[in-house]
């Protein structure tokens, strides 16, 4: 199909006749822009401006007819502008061929031709004229060095090939070309064959500068040969003169769209004749060969230009995804210490309702701030097309049920209802049970977002059957009774950035990332998800539909709840931030355990050496040794008694996590980490001594 946006030129002084075309192209399958004009005067303005990829022109126009158009838009040369189909009310093909001689690429007659077909031969000139200049590329080479070797020659003598299986019909062409040639003017050197087959081999060896060919040969007729020269194209490398002892135009208007240069009637022509539409011909392509090497240049600068601008663009985007990664980690960083002091007031003793409650929204607020952190950095890969799965056999039931009750103290604290409906029995799927939690989180952190208080947000799920019977299709829906979705919104929602919630207050919040990526994560899965809203204050329904596995997955392992290691462990914390080190020695100290800090890299290997610690949880961002190269110094210095290795870090990218692991890190977490997390890295450490 044509891209979308060409641009169709309709030339007609009827106003119905411009109207049927713009409707039958409307209709089909590819989208047009249109362009209607009464007459030539009137377009040509419009075309200076903006070239049309086409032009229909009606050949009866008042003032001017359609092959005058065509003179005037190619300057007579025949070399067209743009694709231009010529139209007319009635079938005359003696007009057909002098349309297509003057540079027409087709020839439709009104009220003959059928919607598919004027859009066919639409379709078929744009694409046909795109292709030219790669065309006259292998074109110009061929004939640059043919004519390098043919202006050294003397008197640039012109050579002609005959092809025509009538001996008689042969001598009187050469006849008629060589009779009073040289006299001021090109000289000939005339080769004849009497089949197509030899003379296609010697068109591709010879360097011609003209081809005079005889219709009706023994092996392949004219149009046969025509089509075996330029490949189908209809681009041939020198000029043709097609002869044909009868004057069908039918046959003229074929050979004409197949490449001819020109139809000539046997018996029609002297010598002078001849030789004049030999030369006129020669001349038209060489006049067409240099306009074609113009536009040639422009298109290749244009190329260039194009490289250059998306070389920029390359650049531009890195130094974006640079600039969020770099955005991400100096957040993270201050958020860690304010995280890790939270936990520390909360293990401090009983506090008052009012600090608990200040405790709460401070909690609160800090999550919804790391998650508009981690929507920063899931621009970049969803821009990049960089978002990959973890595929592993999973139970659906458990995922959305993990999710719900995760999103109910956000649904509590706006005192709205949440229901959950699942069915018996597992649901299994070959599927990222991150990013399917990623999905659920952001749909029901919407609904709840888009749901006034006293509102009810309801998830069900549903296990659609395929035709055999067996299990297909899961179907999650998350529905609310919240603002709903203006239907003009209701396309947009999914697009990166797009949000219903435009007024100054921003009290729905959000970056407008989070449908996108859910849109992202379950067409990786291979699903679907859609939206419904009946309107504003009617509430929204998401649907995601995924495929469901043939096997059931294996049981999963339950993961242990986090607990405090056994006894006190000897743990180094190092980090540039002094607030975020010191809260975290705070939160290990109240926990039992000997904490000794660093600043920088370098200290970190001194301390390691000195302490000895069970666990370092090392910053990557650090002075004088960075992270990475921390860690290797200190598994160097001291192998098997090297510590257990986390990086603890606002760098959360996959590269960032490949980096830390060949550093020598076990685990790579992300500030701000949960005291759980905290603790489950204590515990595996404990177990690996």
């Amino acid at each position: 199909m044509t891209r979308p946006g060409r641009l169709i030129a309709v030339i007609d002084d009827t106003p119905e006749d411009r109207a049927a075309v713009q409707r039958h192209l409307a209709d089909g399958p590819d989208r047009y822009r249109f362009a209607e004009f009464a007459s030539y005067d009137e377009a040509a303005a419009s075309f200076r401006d903006e070239p049309p990829d086409c032009l229909l022109l009606d050949f009866r126009l008042q003032g001017m007819d359609g092959l005058e158009v065509l003179e005037r838009l190619t300057g007579g040369t025949g070399v067209a502008p743009f694709a231009m189909i010529m139209l007319t009310g009635r079938g005359s093909e003696a007009v057909a061929v002098q349309a297509m001689k003057r540079g027409a690429v087709d020839y439709l007659v009104k009220g003959q031709y059928t919607p598919g077909q004027l859009r066919q031969a639409v379709a078929e000139a744009i694409a046909k004229f795109e292709d030219r200049p790669a065309l006259e590329r292998r074109r110009a080479e061929l004939e640059r060095a043919h004519r390098a070797a043919m202006d050294s020659g003397p008197n640039h003598e012109r050579l002609i090939l005959i092809v025509d299986d009538s001996p008689e019909d042969r001598v009187a062409a050469r006849r008629a070309l060589t009779q009073g040639a040289g006299s001021g003017g090109p000289s000939y050197r005339i080769l004849e064959e009497a089949t197509g087959g030899e003379a296609l081999a010697l068109c591709r060896s010879a360097g011609l500068d003209c081809l005079i060919l005889d219709y009706s040969l023994p092996d392949l007729d004219g149009l046969e040969f025509l089509h075996e020269l330029t490949g189908g194209t209809g681009i041939t490398p020198f000029p043709v003169l097609m002869l044909t002892g009868r004057g069908d135009e039918a046959i003229a208007v074929r050979a004409l769209k197949r490449g001819a240069a020109d139809y000539l009637v046997k018996g029609r022509l002297g010598g002078e004749s001849l030789r004049s539409k030999v030369e006129q011909a020669i001349q038209r392509m060489a006049a067409r060969r240099v306009q074609e090497e113009q536009r040639v240049r422009v298109l290749e600068r244009l190329e260039a230009e194009a490289r250059h601008r998306a070389d920029q663009l390359a650049e531009a985007d890195r130094r974006k995804d640079e600039f969020l990664a770099m955005l991400a980690h100096e957040l993270r960083n201050p958020l860690a210490p304010v995280v890790t002091s939270l936990h520390i007031l909360r293990r401090s003793g009983p506090l008052p309702e009012a600090a608990r409650t200040a405790l709460d929204i401070a909690d609160g607020q800090i999550k919804h701030l790391a998650r508009l952190v981690d929507d920063l950095m899931e621009v970049s890969r969803i821009t990049r097309g960089k978002i990959t799965l973890k595929r592993q056999p999973v139970d659906l039931a458990p995922i959305v049920a993990r999710a719900v009750d995760a999103a109910r103290p956000l649904a509590e604290s706006h005192s709205q209802e949440l229901t959950l409906d699942l069915p018996a029995g597992t649901i299994p799927m070959d599927a990222d049970p991150t990013r399917l939690d990623q999905v659920l989180a952001n749909l029901l952190n919407n609904a709840s977002k888009y749901t006034d208080p006293g509102g009810r947000v309801s998830v069900s799920v549903r296990v659609e059957e395929g035709p055999d019977g067996c299990p297909e299709t899961a179907v999650v829906r998350v529905a609310d009774t919240g603002v709903g979705i203006d239907g003009e919104m209701l396309p947009r929602v999914f697009d990166l950035f797009a949000q219903a919630d435009r007024s100054l207050d921003r009290s729905r919040g959000g970056l407008g990332i989070g449908l996108t990526l859910v849109r992202t994560l379950t067409e990786q899965h291979g699903g679907t998800v859609e939206a419904h809203s009946d309107g504003p204050g009617k509430g929204t329904t998401f649907t995601v539909r995924l495929p469901v596995a043939r096997a059931g997955p294996p049981a999963a392992a339950p993961r242990p709840a986090a607990r405090p290691s056994a006894g006190p462990t000897r743990l180094l914390v190092v980090d540039d931030c002094a607030d975020g080190a010191q809260a975290l020695a705070m939160l290990f100290r109240a926990l039992g355990h000997e904490v000794r800090v660093a600043h920088d890299g370098a200290a970190a290997v001194e301390a390691a050496r000195d302490f000895r610690p069970d666990v370092a949880f090392l910053d990557i961002g650090l002075p004088r040794l960075n992270g990475y190269e921390a860690a290797r110094a200190i598994r160097a210095e001291l192998g098997d008694d090297a510590p257990y290795l986390a990086a603890v870090t606002g760098y959360g990218q996959v590269d960032d996590r490949r980096r830390a692991e060949e550093a020598g890190f076990q685990h790579h977490l992300v500030k701000p980490v949960e005291i759980d997390e905290l603790l489950r890295i204590l515990d595996l450490a404990r177990k690996a001594r």
